[in-house]
């Protein structure tokens, strides 16, 4: 588990946008992987001295305490790094432990527990009101890296006013050569909203990202999420809404195209990510807070 340029950068932002770091939880023991530049940036945006990073301590609470943490702590089934918070994420987590902190980060770790469900109610529940979640994990061609790979649906439906949470942002990012120092992000729309689903078929490993806020106290999934489309079709008849058809022919035709364009081809034609359901943003956005 490491905390990349993409965390770094996606981290930044959520402070842009006012999110407290006073308490933090990781969410296992987290290394500090980004590159230099990227932590001088992030200290400088944020009016802060470069964190110190001790010889044979390579973990990131030097990088959380440059963005306002006073105590940092981390959760994992085991401690064998260190970990200040010995828990099963299978698990739910212990009452004591609900609402503690202002922010709970994820740099890829659910994606390993396979009772994702549990370990992300857990996450949720131990986030304060008034606090973040903040999320990057795997989208798209990390099969086998761990049990799951995440979509934007499931964050919109489990993030939600019924869950007591709001979305921030829900973000994709494409991990080609040199993309985590400058390359885009791309928002991805809310699948109800936009009214059909928003897939991605590409070729590059994939992260999504996801900072959200809490809003309220009551239960998390009171009531399990259900996809948005199926549900209009329960509750209207109306399963898809205008352009749903057309955007699963265009995805039908692109992956037909894909199997015998090459990939330079391809990218010059049509970028996978150049359609409604995505809006791209520069890292400058991204660490500036600027979602749209």
């Amino acid at each position: 588990m490491g905390l990349d340029n993409t965390a770094a950068q996606t981290l930044c932002g959520a402070r842009s946008v006012g999110a407290d770091f006073t308490s933090t939880l990781m969410i296992g023991r987290q290394w500090l992987l980004a590159a230099p530049e990227v932590v001088r940036e992030v200290a400088r945006l944020h009016g802060a001295p470069v964190p110190p990073i001790e010889p044979g301590q390579p973990f990131a609470e030097p990088f959380f305490a440059m963005l306002g943490a006073a105590h940092v702590d981390s959760l994992d089934v085991s401690t064998f790094e260190g970990a200040t918070v010995q828990h099963d994420l299978n698990r739910p987590v212990p009452a004591d432990l609900h609402g503690k902190y202002d922010l709970v980060f994820d740099g890829g770790s659910l994606e390993h527990v396979f009772n994702f469900p549990v370990a992300l109610q857990a996450c949720m529940e131990m986030v304060r009101p008034g606090g973040h979640f903040v999320q990057v994990s795997n989208a798209n061609n990390f099969m086998g890296h761990g049990f799951w790979q995440i979509s934007p649906e499931l964050m919109y439906r489990s993030m939600s006013p019924e869950n007591g949470f709001e979305i921030v942002a829900v973000m994709l990012r494409e991990l080609r050569r040199g993309a985590d120092l400058r390359g885009k992000f791309h928002i991805a729309r809310d699948p109800h909203r936009l009214g059909w689903r928003v897939e991605l078929s590409n070729r590059h490993p994939t992260y999504i990202v996801t900072i959200a806020r809490r809003t309220g106290s009551g239960p998390v999934f009171a009531e399990a999420p259900q996809q948005s489309d199926y549900q209009r079709l329960w509750d209207t008849g109306d399963g898809v809404r205008k352009g749903a058809a057309a955007a699963s022919a265009r995805s039908r035709a692109i992956a037909a195209l894909r199997k015998i364009v090459p990939d330079h081809v391809e990218r010059a034609l049509r970028h996978p990510l150049a359609n409604k359901a995505y809006e791209a943003l520069s890292v400058d956005d991204v660490m500036r807070g600027r979602f749209g």
